[in-house]
């Protein structure tokens, strides 16, 4: 998610990130302002159906043949498509030409290798824990649930730059060892933000052509680490104490939880509701907010709206994020508003997935016409 990262680095030679973003953000004064969060509506796919496939390109059923028709036909290929293989669950969340597929695809595995068979959610797990975070996590994982320690997710929303513009998003999030987030904002702007085996980076351009930003280094990769680890949230079975997070309550409804990700200790407090779910989140991030050049702890946080469940698992799926969070800055500091329209947990073992050859998981752009 573009969530825990507005300004994170320096580009390399070049004006700062945010100046910028900020003068290409002037630029795009004819992308209307996005509707408020509670009222975000459908759009239409970034990119078109018809896609090409490596046995020709999709169509649509022919005259006087329904749509399902054409569906069950793909569905009843089985006929191996040779591609980039899958991991379960992916081919729900799309390919968008927002980053280069082979670069996705490296940081993936590398956030995905190895990943541990999950055991199942009981009782047993928050035993021993303050009451207010065996509220928390009872009320945040369903009984029987899979420990997944990863997730894919989808999100839509908005983000300052300059001014407000749309974006939408995909990540793949494991907050133990980083994440891979890749956007398209306004239509126009597409990059990613990253990190994994110890480096983070961001790089954004204007149509896929323009070089717009590049970030990397040291400030950036420890901020990125703490992003990925505040993004935990979104992964409330990678929080348990099985996996190393430690948790304590100041009152009923103030806890908070440390966890590791490559030496870099994350600490998150959490302001909860009565029920046990996350009203805020705040936590001090490595930046440099207000552009001086000197890099250090500043507050980051944010206001959660909204909830959903998916798959047993119950998140912060609505909210504003941004730096400055419980100060008298905090409205200069909010950049950024998401809501999560998916989201998918990965309990399966990156070795159990077949190398080289994927079977045709039934969208029609995935298999070829018969």
């Amino acid at each position: 998610m573009r969530l825990f990262s507005r300004r994170t680095g320096r580009g390399t030679g070049r004006k700062s990130v945010d100046r910028q973003v900020r003068c290409l953000g002037d630029r795009l004064l004819r992308y209307p302002t996005p509707e408020p969060m509670g009222s975000v509506r459908e759009e239409a796919p970034l990119l078109a159906s018809g896609r090409s496939h490596r046995h020709g390109p999709v169509v649509a059923a022919p005259a006087g043949q329904s749509p399902s028709d054409d569906r069950r036909r793909h569905r009843e290929c089985d006929r191996p498509c040779r591609s980039a293989p899958r991991l379960p669950g992916s081919e729900a969340y799309g390919e968008e030409d927002v980053m280069n597929r082979t670069e996705w695809s490296r940081i993936e595995r590398t956030l995905l290798a190895r990943l541990p068979a999950p055991a199942v959610f009981t009782a047993a797990e928050v035993a021993g824990l303050p009451a207010p975070v065996c509220r928390h996590l009872v009320g945040a994982i369903a009984p029987g649930t899979p420990l997944a320690l990863a997730v894919r997710l989808r999100m839509r929303g908005s983000i300052r730059i300059g001014r407000w513009l749309p974006f939408r998003a995909r990540q793949v999030l494991v907050p133990h060892r980083g994440f891979v987030w890749a956007a398209r904002v306004a239509g126009l702007i597409t990059g990613s933000d990253h990190y994994a085996e110890g480096r983070g980076g961001m790089d954004w351009t204007v149509a896929g052509l323009i070089p717009l930003v590049h970030a990397e280094g040291t400030d950036v990769s420890r901020s990125a680490a703490e992003r990925a680890g505040a993004e935990a949230c979104w992964v409330p079975t990678s929080l348990l104490p099985r996996f190393g997070a430690t948790w304590s309550a100041e009152d009923d409804t103030h806890i908070g939880v440390s966890h590791t990700i490559d030496g870099e200790t994350v600490r998150t407090r959490y302001e909860l509701t009565a029920d046990g779910r996350i009203r805020s989140f705040a936590f001090d991030r490595w930046g440099d907010p207000d552009n001086t050049g000197s890099w250090g702890r500043h507050p980051f946080g944010g206001e959660i709206t909204a909830w959903t469940t998916f798959d047993g698992l119950t998140l912060p799926s609505v909210g504003r994020v941004g730096w400055f969070f419980g100060t008298d800055r905090w409205a200069e500091g909010e950049f950024f508003r998401y809501r999560i329209t998916g989201l998918h947990p990965i309990t399966t073992p990156l070795a159990e997935v077949r190398h080289g050859v994927t079977r045709c998981p039934g969208p029609p752009r995935s298999c070829p016409e018969t």
